[in-house]
């Protein structure tokens, strides 16, 4: 049954604008008398046969008739050409052929009976009148005196536009008041975002300020203004590179193996976050000596110099922990403070920055993106931890060090309390955590064969505690056999304590600390300095080794000369005591800080700074806004223009004008609905703030749907001082919330715009036809002092020539037909046609209702009470999205439907929807004729198949028609007329999902066939 109703509406055609006007509605299709010269002269032949000839002398009787005065039949045609030429006639025919000449101007009056009853219907009975002319409208733009900071241009203000077939000047006159002043764009940038697809694309095309010379930008003639992606007509866009900053004194670091820890907490879970993803979609820099460093790797583990692991990369603590680790090789130069003449971006002057991106053209990297921005940042931990260094400051008592080679750390003649000084400001001005020192020592004594003692002990093995008190050569003697009494007993003897001056106060931070430790077959002193925050970042911080005992060079000489003066030659002499001599030191560090102190809500301290990282720059992050953010900046799905404003001022209004490329938009992406309007916002401190009705005092671009002017007034929070974007500009922001081509291509925005309409004088509205070209408008009409010129860049727009005649006929017998009212079929269709002139064609279908049936698209065609209207656009000079498959927007349907619905039945539901189209495929093999290049006409033959079945595409004068069903039969000759064919083979006709079709039908009404842009052909194989 359902298949019933499909099938009567299913051949209906509809209307179209060409059968609009019937031949049957001109006055003049029938005339009340046709009649010509021929007509009368043969008229007067036969009428002649009629008409007794009486001789003078008998009136009675007649003697034949008038014909031989008129001309016969078939010396008809010569007597007209004779008259035509000019030649002598008869001159009783002469006489005839005038009063026929006479007869036509009451002929032609009588011939009008038929418009004259029509007109006199219309105008004088109904009072209907031909609609007048609509004037056209231009759109100017104004360029300011050299030396004028603003100049008003009044409402009415004439300019010229040359003149008109008649010899007129065209006068336009500008519809509102315009203060021109210095205003021009200087760069434009876009962000595109869809989640679906996992993309967020910037373009950058005319990211560059232009030069204040007028330079124009690098632009192609059409572009899409909130970018877009997968367009073949453009080159592919980049991923945007989008993550956080961080600036801290703690990344300061010159030297050494540095590894580096960063932490964030957030409010939730980030699961399904791995080391994987961070590792392979992060890039992490640092400001370096020469400029950024080379893209540093994000480590899964980070080891110290001997290969233990010191960080991890992951998620932890209950997952709302991110752990990012990475490492500073040794051979990379310091990470020095951001400096704006070698680092680009705007980050806090003084300050190291750490710079981690996250690639958002991999789909785990966008995911990561996603993941972090719509997480709330809780804290932020940096963590540092540095070996290896070697370029401190040294000092003894004698004066300083060069610790690049070896020295006497306690000096050349250590004594009790000699000391050793370290300093570092890069160290301790940061808030440490541990110091760690090793000092590897250089002449050390050497452990006797056999001998079970230390090495310190055999060398002190002659230095006894007696000597100290009791200096006799027989004391010596009595006790240099011996080992008992001994003053180093063993290697842990010597020993320093360690102190710390911070802030001007020495501490004592360890007072006994073994200075000579056996490993790895040398002596070193290995040390670790804990600080449980009792010192504070300082950067004249001190760290002091001070010698608890001396090395007993005062003692040497006593017991030598002792010894010397013994008479037993086999008293061993004393050995010369040990000066301790560093063969090398280094240093080693950690620190740590954090955005907020444990349980606290402010920030710890002000040298810690997060940014985000923008596509175009970074903003500083506000502490009393951090925990109400993500660690990485969100943007909303849709697209963002950037129109970056120059020479202006807060409180200044700018007028834009927005060319667009109309039609250029995708009518089948969901477009904006009746309350849906694209925002507008300006920068204020890196802060967006919207625009309401106040600021944006007109825009009449629909949304982006068709060209107008926007028109803004700078709010006095505008700042041209800005880190998210370049700074220098006053930047505004267009968004919407749609796919990238739910819009219209621009060709151009300009400023200083403003609106003019034609002012009629009198003059000839030819140019109203056709619309006034670009660049005729060059002048003022008067003068205007701070006003040096203007242009009109574009066409002019909305003119209408005066109705005609046949328009005006056509108007009102649709009117009196429809009585405007939408009841048949035919109503439906002439009420849309008449009032959207940009309508090719109309179907309309009774008891008709598409809807949704388990996610899928479906109509019914026995719906009672619904009416389906299809539209098919005029595609003929217009801008179409696909002309292969024409649509009209959304916007336009809704349109449509909302005036249709003003004209039915309030028990009526009618529905407007664009036509299904359902593409064929024609697959073949094919021989080519001998002389013609196989691989080139491939091609060809497939633009050929393309032609055949979407005529329309490629001839004006062929329409889309619905019900038409292709044979392949139709198709077999088709391509066998071609002179590049020799023959086919196998052809083969499929839809959708039907292969080998003999007929291809449309699947309903609503569908029309068409061509698949690629069809599968490949070449005979001869045998």
């Amino acid at each position: 049954m359902s298949r019933c109703g499909k099938e009567i509406l299913i051949n209906r055609e509809g209307s179209d604008k060409h059968q609009l006007f019937p031949e049957a509605l001109n006055p003049d299709l029938v005339k009340l008398n046709d009649f010509g010269l021929k007509d009368w002269m043969q008229f007067a032949v036969r009428f002649a046969e009629k008409v007794n000839f009486f001789e003078t002398t008998s009136y009675e009787i007649p003697s034949g008739n008038w014909t031989d005065f008129f001309i016969a039949d078939n010396e008809l045609n010569d007597f007209l050409k004779s008259v035509s030429t000019g030649n002598k006639i008869p001159p009783h025919l002469a006489l005839f052929v005038s009063f026929v000449g006479l007869l036509e101007y009451a002929q032609k009056r009588f011939n009008l009976l038929t418009k004259r009853h029509l007109d006199f219907y219309y105008q004088q009975v109904l009072q209907t009148k031909k609609l007048e002319a609509t004037p056209d409208a231009v759109h100017l733009v104004f360029e300011l005196a050299k030396n004028f900071v603003s100049e008003k241009v009044a409402a009415g203000t004439p300019v010229e536009a040359g003149k008109d077939a008649s010899g007129k000047k065209l006068i336009y006159k500008t519809t509102e008041e315009i203060i021109v002043n210095k205003a021009r764009i200087a760069a434009l940038r876009t962000v595109y975002h869809q989640p679906g697809l996992n993309i967020l694309k910037v373009d950058n095309t005319a990211g560059e300020p232009i030069k204040p010379d007028g330079a124009k930008m690098d632009l192609p003639a059409k572009w899409w203004p909130f970018g877009y992606i997968n367009d073949a007509d453009y080159a592919e866009l980049p991923a945007a590179k989008i993550g956080f900053s961080i600036a801290s004194k703690l990344l300061e670091m010159s030297t050494g193996n540095r590894a580096v820890l960063i932490s964030v907490l957030f409010d939730a879970s980030i699961k399904p976050v791995d080391a994987k993803i961070l590792t392979e979609n992060l890039e992490i820099s640092c400001t370096g000596e020469k400029g950024w460093t080379a893209p540093l790797k994000v480590l899964p583990e980070t080891p110290n110099e001997s290969g233990k692991t010191i960080f991890t990369t992951g998620v932890k603590s209950k997952e709302t922990k991110l752990d990012i680790t990475f490492l500073i090789p040794t051979d990379e130069k310091a990470i020095v403070a951001f400096n704006p003449k070698i680092h680009s971006g705007n980050y806090q002057v003084g300050l190291p920055v750490c710079r981690v991106l996250i690639d958002t053209g991999k789909t785990d990297g966008y995911q990561l993106f996603a993941n972090l921005a719509s997480r709330k940042l809780v804290n932020i931990v940096v963590t540092t931890e540095v070996s290896g260094i070697t370029d401190f400051s040294l000092a003894n008592d004698q004066g300083k060090l060069d610790s690049s080679k070896p020295f006497y750390p306690f000096g050349t003649l250590p004594v009790r309390n000699a000391n050793f000084n370290l300093s570092h400001p890069e160290i301790f001005s940061k808030p440490w955590k541990t110091l760690n020192f090793n000092i590897d020592w250089k002449n050390t004594p050497v452990k006797i064969n056999g001998s079970k003692r230390d090495s310190f002990t055999d060398l002190y093995l002659q230095y006894r505690k007696s000597y100290q008190h009791d200096a006799k050569a027989e004391t010596y003697l009595k006790l240099s056999s011996g080992v008992t009494d001994l003053i180093v007993e063993n290697n842990a003897h010597f020993n320093t304590s360690l102190s710390v001056c911070n802030k001007g106060k020495w501490q004592v931070s360890k007072p006994e600390m073994v200075l000579f430790n056996w490993k790895n077959d040398k002596f070193s002193t290995s040390e670790t300095v804990v600080n449980n925050n009792t010192f504070l970042p300082d950067a004249e911080t001190v760290i002091r080794l001070s010698s608890n005992k001396s090395f007993y060079h005062e003692m040497y000489p006593r017991i030598y000369a002792l010894a010397l003066s013994c008479n037993d030659k086999k008293v061993p002499l004393p050995n010369e005591p040990y000066t301790p001599l560093a063969e090398n030191i280094s240093v080693g560090y950690t620190a740590e800080q954090q955005l907020f102190a444990t349980g606290s809500t402010t920030n710890e301290s002000e040298s810690l700074f997060v940014y985000h990282e923008h596509p175009f720059g970074q903003s500083k992050l506000l502490v009393q806004n951090i925990k109400s953010v993500g660690i990485v900046p969100e943007y909303k799905t849709g697209g963002q223009l950037y129109i970056g404003i120059a020479d202006t001022l807060p409180r200044q209004q700018i007028s834009l004008l927005i060319q667009l490329f109309e039609g250029s938009e995708n009518p089948e992406v969901e477009s904006f609905g009746p309350n849906e309007k694209i925002e507008w916002s300006v920068l204020c401190n890196n802060q967006w703030k919207v625009l309401g009705p106040e600021s944006v005092i007109c825009d009449q671009t629909g949304n982006f749907l068709q060209s107008g002017l926007v028109k803004i007034a700078l709010p006095a929070e505008a700042t041209d001082i800005n880190t998210v974007l370049p700074t220098g500009l006053i930047w505004l922001k267009s968004s919407m919330q749609k796919a990238y081509n739910a819009v219209c291509k621009v060709i151009g925005i300009n400023t200083q715009a403003v609106q003019a309409r034609f002012e009629n004088n009198d003059n000839d509205l030819s140019h109203l036809l056709s619309g006034l070209k670009e660049n005729t408008v060059s002048k003022l009409a008067g003068k205007v002092p701070g006003i040096k010129g203007l242009s009109q860049p574009y066409s002019s727009f909305g003119g209408k020539a005066g109705e005609d005649e046949t328009a005006y006929y056509q108007r009102i017998s649709e009117r009196l037909r429809h009585k405007n009212r939408a009841i048949t079929l035919w109503d439906y269709e002439h009420l849309i046609l008449l009032n959207f002139p940009e309508i090719y064609k109309v179907k309309c279908l009774n008891h008709t209702k598409p809807g949704i049936v388990n996610d899928s698209a479906t109509i019914s065609f026995l719906s009672p009470g619904n009416v389906l209207v299809v539209i098919i656009p005029d595609i003929q000079n217009k801008n179409v999205f696909d002309i292969f498959e024409p649509r009209v927007s959304q916007l336009k349907l809704n349109e449509i439907e909302a005036f249709i619905n003003k004209y039915n039945s309030l028990h009526v539901s009618t529905r407007v929807i664009n036509p299904g189209y359902e593409k064929v495929t024609v697959s073949l093999k094919v021989k080519f004729r001998p002389g013609f290049d196989e691989i080139y006409y491939q091609q060809v033959l497939n633009d050929d198949i393309v032609k055949m079945l979407s005529p329309w595409a490629f001839d004006k004068t062929a329409g889309l028609k619905f019900g038409i069903t292709l044979h392949r039969s139709a198709v077999i000759n088709y391509i066998e007329k071609l002179e590049y064919v020799d023959y086919i083979e196998d052809l083969v006709l499929s839809k959708a999902t039907e292969n080998n079709l003999v007929n291809v039908a449309p699947e309903n009404p609503v569908s029309i066939l068409v061509s698949a842009k690629k069809h599968n052909i490949s070449l005979v194989k001869v045998k």
